[in-house]
C-alpha cells in the first residue's frame, strides 16, 4: 500500500474506468463476448499503477489522477521500492473503488473438468507466452495442467488458421471411474406381455406369455464382480468420488448351476420356467397356478416341465407343457397338450374345439364333445358323450359312453355303451388310425411317383424310341452331341424316380410293422 502524500499523483498504465474484462452482446438470440479495452491486458510483472510526483512525466501512462489510497487486490503486488503496483499473472486489470486487481482470463466448464484461457494480445500486440500461461495456472491454483507442449501446439494451430484471438485449453480434471457392487443380472425377459401380434397387425390377447420357459443349459443369470471405483478430481482440485453401481435385485435360487464353459454365468439345471420370489431366481419344472386360465391370469400357457392348475381352463384357451398337466377344475372348450400325463379332476365340457392330447396317459372324470389322443391309456371315471377317442394302448370307461367313436389299439373296456335313443356309438379295437393314415398317405405318394415314372418313360420313348430298353450300351454309343446329353439327363431323372418309388415302398413296409401287437 502506498503512503499518503498530497504532492503525489497516481499514474495509470491501464484504463481505470473499466470494471470488467468483457462486454456481453446479445444479437438475434446469440450471446457473444467482446474485450472491453486491450490496454488492460497485462502479463506477469507488468506495471499497472504507480504513485508518482506531481511533476512526473511518462508518455506511456494512460491516465493521471490525484493521489488516493489504493489497495493491491487479487493477483497484484505492491513494490515499495518504486511505489508501483504490478500484475502477478496474465489477465485483465480492473480498478474497483480503491482496489486494483487482475482477473484471470480463465473460463471453467460447469462440470469443472476443463479450464480454458483467452489468448488475446495487449495494446502493443504482444501475446501471452507459454511461461505467462503456466505462471497464471500456478497462481490461480488450478489443477491438471496440460503441459507446455500441448499449449504450444494449440497456439501454433491458431496461427496456422490465421486467427488473432482464441481460447486455449490449459487444464483438465480426471473423470472418476465408477465401480460396481457384486450383483446378478437376469438374462431372460420375464413378465406378462400384452399379446402376440398376428399378420395384419391384429393382436391375440390370449398369447400373453405370462411365464418364461427355459431349457436345461440355457443361461439365466450373470454374476457381475466387485470392481473398486477410482476417484477423480476437477480443475479446482476438488476430489470427485467414484461410486459403486449396480443393484442387488437377484440372487441364484433352485435349479441353477454355474456354467463350466463361461465363468460367472448361471444356467438352468432342468427344463422349466423362471420363477422369482424374494429376489431369488429359480427354474421350476412344475408351475402351480391357483386361478382360472383366462385373459386376466395371463392367457395361454406354453411351458417346459409340468403345470398344476387349481382352477378352470376357460373356452378358447390353450395349456401346453412338456411334462404333466394336472387340472383340479373343469376344462371348457379348450386345448390341453402334454408331453407326459394329463389328469383332470372334473371333466371336459367341450363344444367344437376341445382337444386333449397326452404323450402318455389321460385320466378324467367325464367329457363331452371332445377329441382325445393318448400315447398310452385313457381312463374315464364316469361318462363320455359324443367324443372322439384314440389310445395307443387301452381305453377304459368305468361308466357310460354315449355317441362318438372310441378306439383303443390294444382294447376298449366299457361298463355301459350306447343308449336306448338310437345314438350311434362306435367302439373299435385292434387298429391304429394314426398308422392307417400314414399308410394311406404313403400309398398316395407311391401312386403319384409311379405316375411320374410312367409319364417320364413314355416321354423318353417318344423322343428316342424303344431301342435303349433292349441295348442301352449300344444305344448310347451311337448318340452324339446335345442329343446324347439330353438322353443322359432324362435317363438320370428316370433312375431317380425309380429310387423314390422304392424308398416309399420300403417306408410302407416299415409302417405296416407298427400294426403288429
Amino acid at each position: 500500500m502506498a503512503s499518503e502524500n498530497g504532492r503525489k499523483n497516481l499514474a495509470f498504465y491501464i484504463n481505470p474506468n473499466i470494471e470488467t474484462p468483457f462486454n456481453i452482446i446479445e444479437k438475434g438470440g446469440v450471446r457473444s463476448k467482446n474485450i472491453n479495452d486491450v490496454r488492460n491486458i497485462t502479463f506477469p510483472k507488468k506495471l499497472l499503477l504507480k504513485i508518482v510526483p506531481e511533476d512526473f512525466i511518462d508518455p506511456s501512462a494512460y491516465d493521471r489522477q490525484d493521489y488516493a489510497k489504493i489497495h493491491a487486490g487479487r493477483f497484484v503486488y505492491y513494490d515499495e521500492s518504486d511505489q508501483g503496483f504490478y500484475s502477478q499473472i496474465y489477465g485483465y486489470a480492473v480498478l474497483k473503488g480503491s482496489k486494483i486487481s487482475v482477473e484471470p482470463l480463465v473460463e471453467i466448464t460447469k462440470d469443472k473438468l476443463r479450464a480454458s484461457i483467452y489468448y488475446i494480445p495487449n495494446k502493443f500486440g504482444e501475446y501471452p507466452s507459454v511461461e505467462h500461461i503456466r505462471q497464471t495456472f500456478i497462481e490461480t491454483k488450478l489443477k491438471g495442467y496440460l503441459g507446455d507442449e500441448k499449449i504450444n501446439y494449440q497456439i501454433d494451430d491458431l496461427k496456422k488458421q490465421g486467427k488473432k484471438l482464441g481460447i486455449l485449453t490449459i487444464a483438465k480434471g480426471v473423470t472418476p471411474e465408477n465401480g460396481q457392487i457384486e450383483h446378478y443380472i437376469l438374462l431372460k425377459e420375464v413378465g406378462k406381455k400384452v399379446g402376440k401380434v398376428l399378420e395384419g397387425g391384429r393382436i391375440d390377447y390370449k398369447e400373453q406369455n405370462a411365464f418364461t420357459p427355459v431349457m436345461k443349459g440355457e443361461e439365466i443369470l450373470e454374476r457381475k464382480p466387485l470392481i473398486q471405483p477410482k476417484d477423480g478430481f476437477d480443475v479446482l482440485g476438488n476430489m470427485i468420488k467414484g461410486v459403486y453401481l449396480g443393484e442387488k435385485i437377484f440372487i441364484p435360487g433352485r435349479n441353477l448351476e454355474e456354467s463350466k464353459e463361461k465363468l460367472s454365468f448361471f444356467t438352468a439345471a432342468v427344463n422349466g420356467v423362471i420363477s422369482i420370489v424374494d429376489r431369488k431366481v429359480s427354474v421350476d419344472n412344475k408351475v402351480v397356478i391357483r386361478k382360472d386360465i383366462n385373459l386376466e391370469s395371463g392367457g395361454n400357457l406354453d411351458l417346459e416341465g409340468s403345470v398344476e392348475i387349481y382352477g378352470n381352463v376357460k373356452s378358447g384357451f390353450e395349456v401346453k407343457a412338456t411334462g404333466d398337466i394336472i387340472i383340479h377344475g373343469n376344462v371348457e372348450d379348450a386345448v390341453i397338450l402334454a408331453g407326459n400325463d394329463i389328469v383332470i379332476d372334473n371333466g371336459v365340457l367341450g363344444k367344437e374345439k376341445a382337444r386333449i392330447k397326452a404323450g402318455n396317459n389321460i385320466v378324467i372324470r367325464f367329457a363331452q364333445n371332445t377329441h382325445f389322443y393318448a400315447g398310452k391309456n385313457i381312463t374315464v371315471k364316469e361318462s363320455m358323450i359324443q367324443c372322439t377317442v384314440f389310445a395307443k394302448n387301452t381305453v377304459i370307461i368305468e361308466g357310460t359312453v354315449v355317441g362318438g367313436e372310441i378306439t383303443g389299439k390294444h382294447g376298449v373296456m366299457v361298463k355301459v355303451a350306447g343308449s336306448d335313443k338310437g345314438v350311434e356309438t362306435r367302439l373299435t379295437a385292434g387298429v391304429d388310425p394314426e398308422v392307417q393314415r400314414k399308410i394311406k398317405d404313403k400309398e398316395e405318394e407311391k401312386k403319384m411317383l409311379e405316375g411320374d415314372y410312367t409319364e417320364h418313360l413314355e416321354d423318353i420313348k417318344m423322343q428316342f424310341g424303344n431301342q435303349f430298353l433292349i441295348d442301352l450300351k449300344g444305344f448310347l454309343s451311337v448318340l452324339r452331341g446335345s442329343r446324347k446329353i439330353k438322353f443322359i439327363e432324362m435317363l438320370t431323372k428316370l433312375g431317380n424316380l425309380t429310387k423314390e418309388v422304392n424308398r416309399v415302398k420300403n417306408e410302407i413296409v416299415e409302417v405296416r410293422k407298427e400294426i403288429a401287437f
